[in-house]
Parts: C-alpha cells; structure tokens; sequence
C-alpha cells in the first residue's frame, strides 16, 4: 500500500499545537530581530493546558510569566513591559524553504520552521487527508481523476488551492496556485503535525518546584539604547530569561547529583525538586526616555546633529547618571522602582497563589546604577524604621497582610541608634511614602558605582559616627534592612568600587584587606597560584624591610662602641589586629564580608576584559551559581547530607 509523506501526527484527530508571534511593532523595549512574521510554537505543556481550556478561557503560560487569552488570541505578559504577541492554532502546516531558522539546527543545517495553516484551511486540508484516508482503508485505487476532483480553494486566500500529489508510492498534500498560468511558485509542501521541538527552558522548568524565591532585578545605564532593536546587545528582558534558563540548568543538575548520591548510599526517599528560582526585571528608563515627555524633547532640541552615534550613547546611557543625581529625578525613580516592586510582588502571589503560604522569599539584584538604586530603596527604608514611622505605603492595598518574619526572613527592627544626618541615603527633595513591602533575603550588587556615590555623599563620616556609639569596633555597625549584602564586581571593571574600605577608619586608607574572592564555582588553580605568589612576595618585600632596618640599626650601634643598645635594635612582638579577619556588619550574620571579586581566566587580560566586564555579569556562570547558592540556602536537601555531595 502507498504511504504518506509529511505526517508528524497519525492519530485519527490531530491535536492542536499552539503558537505565537510578536506583532509587526515591537516597542517599550522589546527587540523583533526580524521575527515578527515567523510563528512559533509555545512550550508543550502549555499547548496541552490550552487545550484542555474553555475556548474563552484564559491559561498562565511559561512558568507563569505570560497569559494567554484564547478569546482574544493574544498572549500577555504578566510581570514586565513586553509588546502583546498573537496567538493562533493549527493542526496542518506549510514548509516554506523561506522559513527557515540556523538556532534550531544541531548538525548545522538549516531546518524549515514550519507555519501554521488558518483553522479554516486546516478544516478544508483534514477533509482531503480523511477522504484519502477512506479510499487507502477500502483498498480503492487513488486514480489520477481522484486527485483532480479532491483538489479545493483556500479560504484564507483563493489564489491557492490544496491538492494530493503522488511520487512513487507515497502521497503528499501539497499547497499550489489555483490558475495554472498564475505568475506564484509552485507546490510548498503540507504536514500535519508541528514534528518534533523543543522550547529552550521548558524541561529543566517542569523538573523542579513550584518558585521558592523570587528575585527582583533592577537595570543600570543604559537601558534606553540597549533595548532598542538597532543595537545589537541583549536588553535586560532577553538578559533575564538566559540567566533564568542557565540557572534552572544548575538547580536541575545539582538535584540530580543529590539523587545519585542518595540512591548510591541506598537511602530512602530520594530529595524531592528543588524549588525553582524566578528572575523579574524591573524597568524604570522609559520614566525618562520616553520621546513624549518634555524633558526629553528638550534634550533632542540642544543635541548637536553631528556624529549621532556618539550622542546617542551620551543621551541614552550617561544621561542616566547625570539625571539621577538630581533630586527630582532620583525620587521619581525611586517612587517607580518602588511601585514596580510593590505590584508585581501582589500580581505574582495572584499567578504563584502559593508562594507565601510555601515559604517563598524575595531578594533583590542591582546592577550598575540599579544597584545606587537599590542602595537608596533600602536607605528609605531604614530610615523610616530608625524613625520609627510606619510606611502607609500611599494609602495602596498590598492585599492580604503578610509576615515579613514568614515571607523574607528577619523583620527590620527599629534602632535609636543613628548619625544625626544620614548622608549614606538619597538626597530628595521631600520625603517617599511608599517603602517596598518586604525585607530582602539577600542584596546584590553587581558592578556597582555604591562605592564612589557614598564617598561623594561624605557617608564615610557617618559609618564613623556610628562606630563612635560602640567602642572596640573596628568595622561600622552600619546595616541595611536586608538579611544579607554581596557587592560583587569583575576586576577589570572600571564602574565598579569597593564599599568595605568606607566601614572601616579613614586612617587604614590603602591598608584595607582585599576583596574576598567569589569561589561559588571553586577557587581555580592560576588564581591559587596568583596567591601564593602575591603571599610569597609581600613576606619578602616585609622581611627584606625589616632585615635592613636592623642590619643600618645594628651598624650604628656597633659605630659607637655600645653594645648595650643592641637588645634596643631587636624588634619586639606586638599584638596587631589583622584587617583580613574583620568582619562587617553590612554583610549579614551568615556573611562577613561585603566584597566579592570574581576570578578572572586563565588568559583574562585586564585592559581586553574591562570592554565586556560591565555587561557579562548575568552571563557569568560563578554569579549564577552564587545566585543558586544563596536563594536555595537552608531550604533545599533537608533529607541529603550535603558531605556526601562534596
């Protein structure tokens, strides 16, 4: 018997794959990279949950992130500013060679990315493919005059119709211009069935948890130009769900080892999935950027036509840190960061209904000026406590009231115990009403400025002072009202600065310990050897000064005759306090320190790495697997001995 060709799907009712694609406008920062007419397909388990779905229904998708509405055949995205993508269905497809797609490629060919048929074309294409069917199953010959009278219009555009083609022994639905003088190409092949796929992300998604913590992460400079589809670098969107695919790789491949060491001691039961961690970008540049406020109108009027590129990177990335210093503008961020925060915190418990009653915790990542800004949310914060004021967060409704003791960890306590002026804080023109509505678990900043805006704030004077209120400290008591603080930066940054040597006295000046180095993944062998031989070197730079100092002391002594002195030339032991063992109550009881410097490659040029260091921090797997780390902290395991992991 002849045999079909082009049929992904055999069961006698094909199911319906599910796609989407972005409209012919991408905006509000979202990039189209030439996408916008190329369906494709959504994850399978979402496919199965929409088809299970009232027809007028409305389904979570992609972990949650998006909904897709079936009246309306639109899908949105829940939690960040991302354009409305639309949404159809299909059960027969067309193999366009025009569409083709080199990512989706493992032998390195190009496969055609296959695009859907509208309902009613996939009605009119099932009913030749059935009618087939029917004849193949009574044995009834498929004559040339059959194949002429199955042939019928589209309706989704009349200039084509669908027709069986036969090569061979095997049949094929085929699509091909309805005139046979018409000026279109020729047959484009029909399959039923999208075929095989998979959606980056979507495996290691379903094999872990429901989220367990939900991290907020705040952009820096230059969000404005990144996000713009000209500009060939990943917006903080597209940032998000890479990072967020690499660290559910992490989560998946550490429970799996936790599995193997479990089921090789032969114990009972095996540790169930981890709790997934959950990425949010929170967007505040399009506050400024946006063409239609008068601020950047004005700017666009005094702009200098010439060399527009170099402009563009003046007006969209520096102006960031120029506008944020003023008053106005840093308390409108503010107030944006915040409500962000505040009501994607309440949208997200309405998608994850059981995060909080789960444990679930939230944290917060700054990079760049995000993290200044972030700096400055938790200073509001702390400042309100210190007070002793109650933050009626703008008379908003943060839904049902929640522990932070349950939700975040530790509730901020408040303290009489401050400087009479708080210069590590923003300054504003009035005071903010509106605090986030939970307390960290932990605060990282990634290749942050903090450094150089406190010094510029004078806030070195205010650690002192509160030193000054607990004698026998060496490190500020200064805190923020966050479980714990990582300042996290590359080397060869050249934005990022230190915050440790600002909580420690002015007179230490150079004489501060260095950065603690960011060992998540393991300490590397060249950066152990760096060490010892910076160790060996300081203890020879150290020896050979103090050796001439008493052979020039021993040589006078021995000029003038009096022996006596030499016990005078022998140095004695005195008891100094190391500044490599301080401590810093900013870090966090779990965290000494506050400094992290990654490790740089093997064949890491410094001068080479400062061009990519400030943008490859969500790319760098030692963050991530810090990230991992630290949010699964105390919560996953509980049945593993984690020795045995070692």
């Amino acid at each position: 018997m002849s045999a079909w060709t082009g049929i992904e799907d055999g069961q006698p009712i094909p199911t319906k794959v599910w796609l989407s694609r972005s409209k012919a406008v991408a905006g509000n920062g979202s990039k189209s990279k030439q996408t916008n007419s190329i369906w494709m397909p959504l994850r399978k388990c979402d496919c199965i949950s929409l088809n299970e779905a009232p027809d007028a229904g409305k389904v979570h998708v992609e972990g949650g992130r998006a909904t897709a509405d079936k009246e309306a055949m639109a899908l949105r995205y829940n939690f960040y500013n991302s354009p409305t993508r639309e949404m159809c269905y299909a059960t027969w497809f067309l193999l366009d060679e025009k569409m083709k797609d080199t990512s989706r490629s493992s032998d390195g060919k190009q496969k055609i990315l296959p695009q859907p048929l509208s309902p009613d074309d996939c009605e009119i294409v099932e009913a030749l493919y059935q009618k087939i069917a029917k004849l193949r199953a009574k044995s009834t010959p498929i004559t040339d005059q059959i194949m002429n009278e199955t042939q019928s219009l589209l309706k989704s555009d009349s200039k084509y119709k669908v027709a069986l083609t036969r090569r061979g022994d095997s049949f094929r639905i085929v699509k091909r211009p309805a005139s046979s003088f018409s000026i279109f190409s020729g047959d484009v092949c029909l399959q039923r069935g999208y075929g095989p796929y998979t959606v980056e992300g979507e495996e290691e998604e379903l094999s872990l948890g429901p989220v367990g913590h939900l991290i907020f992460v705040v952009h820096g400079i230059g969000e404005a130009m990144w996000s713009r589809p000209d500009v060939p670098v990943p917006s903080m969107i597209e940032e998000m769900d890479k990072a967020r695919f690499e660290i559910h790789k992490l989560q998946v491949r550490e429970w799996k080892e936790a599995c193997k060491a479990t089921e090789d001691q032969k114990k009972v039961p095996l540790p169930p999935p981890p709790h997934r961690i959950e990425l949010l970008p929170i967007q505040w540049y399009d506050r400024i950027h946006s063409s239609s406020t008068s601020l950047m109108k004005s700017l666009g009027a005094v702009t200098i036509t010439s060399i527009p590129a170099l402009r563009a990177i003046a007006n969209d990335v520096v102006f960031d840190v120029l506008m944020y210093q003023t008053p106005s503008f840093c308390k409108e961020v503010l107030n944006c960061v915040t409500t962000q925060i505040n009501d994607l915190f309440v949208g997200f418990q309405t998608v994850h209904k059981n995060f909080t009653k789960e444990g679930g915790r939230c944290s917060i990542i700054g990079h760049s000026l995000g993290s200044i800004i972030v700096w400055d949310l938790l200073s509001v914060l702390k400042m309100k406590q210190m007070k002793g004021s109650k933050a009626d967060n703008n008379g908003r409704s943060l839904g049902t009231p929640i522990s932070i003791d349950t939700l975040c960890g530790n509730a901020a306590v408040a303290t009489d115990e401050s400087p009479e002026e708080y210069s590590w804080g923003p300054i504003l023109q009035s005071p903010m009403e509106e605090t986030i509505s939970f307390q960290p678990e932990f605060t990282m900043f990634l290749g942050s400025p903090i450094g150089i805006f406190l010094t510029l704030r004078g806030a070195h004077a205010s650690f002192d002072a509160l030193r000054g209120e607990k004698p026998g400290e060496i490190s500020s008591p200064f805190t923020l009202p966050t479980k714990n603080v990582y300042n996290i930066f590359h080397p060869s940054d050249p934005v990022a600065y230190r915050i440790e040597p600002l909580l420690l006295p002015e007179e230490f000046g150079n004489a501060v310990p260095a950065a603690a180095i960011l060992d998540s993944s393991g300490l590397r062998f060249h950066v152990k050897a760096k060490q010892m031989q910076e160790n060996v070197i300081n203890q020879i730079k150290v020896g050979t000064k103090t050796f001439g100092n008493i052979f020039s002391k021993v040589s006078d002594v021995v000029s003038t005759g009096n022996l006596k002195d030499l016990e005078s030339v022998v140095p004695q032991k005195k008891e100094v306090n190391c500044p490599d063992s301080l401590s810093f109550a900013l870090g966090g009881a779990s965290n000494p320190r506050v400094d992290y410097c990654l490790q740089l490659g093997l064949v890491d040029n410094e001068y080479l790495s400062a061009l990519t260091a400030h943008t490859s921090y969500f790319t760098n797997g030692d963050i991530l697997q810090f990230i991992v780390n630290k949010s699964m902290a105390n919560r996953e395991w509980k049945d593993v001995d984690l020795q045995d992991l070692t």
